[in-house]
């Protein structure tokens, strides 16, 4: 079978990050190469690092085509929803668009409103939703955008 990525970093965090499936096919990590790069750079503007968050793949598998087959990013999300409700997490993070449509079931990366209240079974926690540092590496103006809505993930509480 393909090779795994599993969820990296302390499940108590109170800041779960969701990223869509791993980077590569030969090393299953998640957020890895230059992507990585650019995550390592949001979490030090955020304050947090690696060890201080609880990064969550939707897709722990990379599929051949490279993205989270569409039709099955309602099941994934089920289940993603279901780890969610384990974990229980203050703030959640969802990078890019098969994330967002997962978890909060719209097509939107960026929440025009900001943070969005997220209830799940047995809580509810704040989120949201930029687009993917794959995204930001290839459209360098959409940073300001991200920029914006880490500040509101950050502003009120600190993790």
């Amino acid at each position: 079978g393909e090779p795994l990525a599993p969820a990296e970093g302390d499940p108590t965090a109170p800041l779960m990050i969701v990223t869509d499936l791993p980077e590569f096919d030969s090393v299953p990590a998640l957020l890895d190469g230059a992507a990585g790069r650019l995550f390592d750079r949001i979490l030090a503007a955020i304050g947090q690092s690696r060890e201080s968050i609880y990064l969550v793949p939707l897709c722990a598998a990379r599929p051949i085509t490279g993205q989270v087959p569409r039709d099955f990013e309602e099941k994934l999300g089920e289940v993603l929803r279901h780890h969610i409700a384990l974990t229980a997490p203050a703030r959640l993070l969802l990078l890019g668009q098969a994330t967002s449509r997962a978890v909060l079931g719209t097509d939107a990366a960026r929440n025009a409103e900001g943070l969005t209240p997220f209830n799940y079974s047995g809580g509810k926690c704040d989120v949201v939703a930029i687009r993917h540092p794959r995204f930001l590496l290839n459209k360098p103006a959409a940073k300001a955008d991200a920029w914006k809505d880490l500040q509101l993930l950050i502003g009120e509480q600190s993790l």
